[in-house]
Formats: structure tokens, sequence, C-alpha cells
């Protein structure tokens, strides 16, 4: 009966060392599966990533060309107006601030010395 039992034991702790390598193993596995999925995920958010920087970089380009003085002088000349010489461009003094508007003046009557403000 001693036999039997050491044999049951040996039997079960082989048992116990496969289980616990094949846990362990599908662990790894699992493990490598999740980074190569991330690695993926992260190749092509990369990719994405440079398109969406050149569609950036493309657009500031159209922004810039349709600033440019090159593009505005012949749209003012088809609204009628004459565009300042490029070599003026830079000796324009624009004012920022708001534009100080006089205080309308009071139209009434006035009767012996006290103005009525009528409007």
């Amino acid at each position: 009966m001693a036999r039997k039992k050491q044999k049951t034991r040996a039997s079960f702790g082989l048992f116990a060392f496969v289980m616990f390598f094949m846990v362990l193993l599908s662990l790894y596995m699992w493990g490598s599966v999740q980074i190569n999925l991330i690695i993926v995920e992260n190749d092509s958010l990369a990719a994405e990533r440079d398109l969406i920087t050149q569609q950036v970089n493309d657009l500031r380009m159209q922004v810039n060309q349709k600033r440019s003085y090159q593009h505005i002088a012949p749209l003012a000349r088809k609204m009628g107006l004459i565009p300042v010489p490029a070599v003026m461009i830079d000796e324009i003094a624009v004012d920022t601030e708001a534009p100080k508007v006089p205080e309308p003046r009071r139209a009434g009557v006035q009767y012996a010395g006290v103005g009525l403000g009528i409007h």
C-alpha cells in the first residue's frame, strides 16, 4: 500500500508540475501575442500620424499661398482695386487700434441758455 501512495504522490507531483508549466507557457504566449498586437497598432498609428502631419503641412502651404502678395494682387485687380507695389508693403503702417469716433453733436434748441437735447 505504501508503494501505491508513493506512485500516486509522484504522479500527482508530475501532473502539478506539467500543469504549472502549461499555465506559464500559455501566459507567456498570450503576453507575446498582446505585445505583437500593440506593436502593430503602434505602427498603424505612427503611419496615420505621418499622413496627418503631411496633410497639415500641405494645408499650411496652401494658406501661405493664399495670403501671399502674388495671390492677393490679381484678386484685388479683378475687384477694381489698385494693389500696392510689392516693394512698398514693408513701408505701409497699419493702425491696429480702434478708430476714435467723436461723439455726435446733439441737435437741439436752446432757450434762455438751456439746451434741450432733442435728437
